[in-house]
């Protein structure tokens, strides 16, 4: 039998672990969720600006068996050459949101994904939220990953994508103001949070359909689980029927500014 003195300090342990938990999880910024909206299904799930131009998607036509697999936060030294070995050995091109510190200390890493096919798009310079900062720092954070990216690549990204996916108005108005275009996703593997690479697998088989956008990463703590995944979600993604393509040619919308104009981009410089 417990002692009372024994009880009262269990549960106040377990009260400690409740109370952080809660907060950990407000400290963590919400994601942008897609939205319940009924469209045809050759219609991207789009946002649109005054001049009626995409500006902001969560997903593809769903007419057509294609996917788009995308991965945020790299490139970093421990899992992105990995991630790329495996895509080249299985013939996939998928589109890359990369920091832009991390391209900066990576180029190599950043000039093998474009000459192997990928498309390179902006995911912020230090990964912020971006709603939680003024409008200037937000440029600064966009523009200055552009600006490493061409740098390295010779091309400007029209792609971008906010980390945690926090955008509110005003920042979706800085990104357009910059002639650019923001890719969510609907279907998110929250490989970051340790997942094993069954569930991750089982995500993936359970939500992706016809014109998802697929959320993985190439940089975190431990994303061992998503490397020993991702050959097993193509080969799964294959015998379904699925193509997996870029998020320019899923979305038929240009990967780097010198691309305007294009109806679709490959992204590849050959």
């Amino acid at each position: 039998m417990k002692s009372s003195a024994e009880k009262k300090k269990n549960e106040a342990e377990k009260k400690k672990i409740v109370a952080e938990k809660q907060k950990s999880e407000k400290a963590e910024p919400k994601r942008q969720r897609e939205p319940e909206k009924k469209k045809s299904a050759d219609t991207p799930d789009r946002r649109t600006d005054d001049g009626k131009r995409s500006v902001l998607y969560f997903h593809g036509p769903r007419d057509k068996k294609r996917v788009a697999l995308t991965f945020d936060d790299g490139p970093d030294w421990r899992y992105t050459s990995r991630i790329l070995d495996i895509l080249k050995r299985e013939k996939v091109r998928a589109t890359f949101f990369l920091v832009g510190r991390m391209a900066e200390q990576r180029p190599d890493l950043v000039r093998r994904m474009v000459r192997e096919g990928h498309v390179v798009a902006n995911h912020s310079w230090n990964h912020p939220n971006l709603a939680r900062l003024d409008s200037s720092r937000v440029r600064r954070e966009v523009d200055r990953t552009n600006r490493v990216i061409s740098e390295i690549t010779g091309r400007s990204p029209k792609l971008f994508r906010a980390p945690y996916g926090s955008l509110d108005r005003r920042v979706e108005r800085l990104i357009r103001q910059r002639g650019m275009i923001i890719v969510h996703w609907n279907v998110d593997t929250r490989d970051w949070d340790g997942r094993s690479s069954d569930r991750i697998i089982r995500t993936v088989r359970q939500q992706a359909g016809p014109g998802s956008v697929i959320l993985q990463h190439t940089a975190g703590r431990n994303l061992e689980n998503t490397v020993q995944a991702l050959p097993r979600i193509i080969a799964d993604l294959k015998k379904r029927g699925y193509e997996m393509v870029t998020v320019p040619e899923l979305l038929k919308v240009p990967a780097y500014e010198e691309d305007e104009g294009k109806r679709e981009s490959l992204g590849a410089v050959r």
